[in-house]
């Protein structure tokens, strides 16, 4: 019986073929967030088409601005992905033509959609950063287009350039999560209020959370830098002595945390200055010495054909698990009326993010994806160390693994006093499970040499 299968030599067509539906899945996205929650008040066409020629322009102040640079943000890669899908069906003008005329078809549509749902704000200054969001990711493509496909194509063709490719994709991403949501202030006056609202003890380490949550933010921030000090190894740095690197981190560091004085809602920390220099060194110490005495992946392949070894990194992942969904966020407790607090929940993917500022969210989207990420790394290291080869099945099997295990760490909060279950939560598992696999994918092909069949 034919099975249709995602060899590892198909890995580059399967990845190319998949981007066609990035597109009009982010603009299903776009409506679906800029909706919810959904709650539907009915007003006639007549009096819905008056109101729109009627919106108002709201003057902001320097904390609603966050807002608005993040609404313009969420339209940036409709206009830049539009480009890429088009960009070898039409001719160049057209293109450029279709794809704006398609950015400001949306964002007006949407806005006169959210008349309907009293709970959106409807205004010219969201349509203007739309609009705005929109060209902005155009002009990206025109500017930025070919150089971000060649490296592109290099993270899946070039097994020499890929890993640079991948290191650069990441800083980019690393930078704009730092800056996130660019609300920088505009005057003197807007930076002097932000100088006077940041205490001394916010100055040093600021943190609503547990213990045990501030011992997973100062890893998480730690990890999350690393690869800095590894691009500096990859890109050829390899000079430096440990006293160069760590003050090479600490001015890092410095620069982005200092620079967060001048973005609104940004927080400046000098203990982070700290655990962003010591990411940047330890990835730099760590990929220099393995650069010098090389890397064993016959070794490692051998550590992972050991008996035991999937049970230990299981039960070690699930036990962090544990302390990070449910250590810390209250007492176990089986609630009295279950049936009330179920009804009370709700069940709309990013409805609890649609509450929080847009900085906010973002962290707590990127944390969910990191925790799960390793469910599918585990789950495609073991299929593909005994099948030697990943099929559509097994990626299946992997997205239920991200889905059940997200789903029973989520239902463990309804017995939580001080936490609550978040459909959303499942949705990222699962995806991030898929993209352990994908990751798994990528190294395989990109060290082809690497036998898993070895004894």
């Amino acid at each position: 019986m034919y099975k249709k299968t995602v060899y590892l030599n198909n890995f580059e067509s399967y990845v190319f073929d998949s981007i066609k539906w990035i597109w009009p899945l982010y603009i299903c996205f776009i409506f679906y967030g800029s909706l919810l929650p959904f709650e539907y008040q009915y007003i006639s066409f007549h009096n819905a088409i008056e109101s729109f020629f009627h919106i108002p322009y709201l003057h902001l102040n320097m904390y609603s601005r966050e807002d608005w640079v993040a609404n313009g943000i969420l339209y940036l890669p409709l206009g830049y992905l539009g480009c890429l899908v088009l960009t070898s069906r039409f001719f160049f003008i057209f293109r450029l033509f279709a794809v704006s005329c398609i950015c400001i078809s949306i964002a007006v549509i949407i806005e006169f959609l959210q008349l309907y749902f009293p709970n959106r704000t409807v205004s010219l200054n969201d349509l203007l950063a739309e609009v705005i969001g929109g060209f902005a990711g155009i002009f990206i493509f025109l500017l930025f287009g070919k150089i971000l496909k060649s490296l592109f194509q290099k993270l899946l063709q070039d097994r020499d350039r890929a890993f640079h490719s991948l290191l650069i994709f990441y800083m980019i991403a690393y930078f704009f999560y730092c800056f996130f949501p660019f609300d920088f202030v505009l005057s003197i006056e807007e930076l002097g209020r932000k100088l006077q609202n940041i205490s001394f003890n916010q100055l040093l380490f600021s943190s609503s959370r547990s213990g045990l949550g501030n011992l997973f933010k100062i890893v998480a921030e730690v990890i999350t830098i690393l690869p800095i000090g590894i691009a500096m190894v990859v890109f050829g740095l390899r000079r430096f002595k440990t006293r160069s690197i760590i003050v090479i981190g600490l001015t890092v560091g410095s620069v982005i945390e200092f620079s967060q004085i001048f973005i609104v809602s940004g927080i400046t920390q000098i203990f982070s200055i700290i655990l962003k220099a010591t990411g940047i060194s330890l990835g730099y110490i760590f990929t220099a010495r393995a650069y010098n005495v090389g890397f064993d992946w016959d070794a490692i392949v051998r550590v992972l054909k050991s008996k035991h070894i999937f049970v230990i990194l299981w039960a070690l992942y699930i036990l962090a698990l544990i302390f990070i969904n449910w250590v810390g966020r209250g007492d176990f407790k089986i609630p009295s009326d279950f049936l009330n607090m179920i009804g009370a929940l709700s069940f709309l993917p990013f409805y609890y993010h649609y509450k929080m500022a847009e900085s906010q969210a973002l962290f707590l989207v990127a944390a969910y994806f990191l925790v799960y990420l390793p469910s599918g790394i585990l789950v495609a290291t073991k299929v593909l160390i005994k099948e030697k080869y990943i099929d559509n099945q097994h990626l299946l099997f992997i997205f239920g693994v991200g889905l059940l295990l997200s789903a029973g760490f989520e239902f463990g909060k309804l017995f939580l006093e001080k936490n609550r279950p978040d459909l959303t939560n499942l949705i990222i598992g699962s995806l991030s499970a898929y993209t352990g696999a994908m990751m798994v994918m990528w190294i395989k092909f990109l060290f082809s040499n690497m036998k898993f069949d070895s004894k």
